[in-house]
């Protein structure tokens, strides 16, 4: 069996490797606009729903860079969030258990996922 690290680090990178792979394509449809920002969503090649917001903010890359990469800080951003822990920190993966508590009709939910952070050597 495939430790927790393992398991994490695949997971990141498949989802970087889509996240790339959607980026720049012509895919993207514009569902909504309001207070500067563009909400997209993706119809490509996959059995889940992609959305992308797009905003400008006021801050170095370094420092966005820096904010998101601190689970916790999620709590700023996320409404619905009330349980947010990190079971493991491997550096460059954690695996996060996440609960949150959705209005009606849907009902709260609990996931464990795996988030990581990466720079591209050209500092994006």
């Amino acid at each position: 069996m495939v430790d927790l690290e393992t398991r994490c680090d695949e997971a990141f990178d498949q989802c970087l490797a889509y996240a790339r792979s959607i980026h720049d394509d012509n895919n993207w449809t514009v569902y909504r606009e309001d207070d500067g920002l563009i909400y997209s969503s993706h119809s490509g090649e996959t059995d889940h729903e992609v959305i992308r917001g797009q905003m400008i903010v006021k801050k170095t890359p370094e420092e966005v860079f820096n904010f998101l990469s601190i689970p916790f800080n999620k709590r700023e951003f996320d409404y619905v969030l009330t349980t947010l822990d990190v079971i493991e920190d491997f550096g460059r993966t954690k695996c996060i258990f996440y609960q949150n508590n959705l209005p009606w009709p849907l009902d709260p939910r609990e996931a464990v996922y795996s988030e990581g952070t990466h720079k591209d050597p050209d500092g994006t």
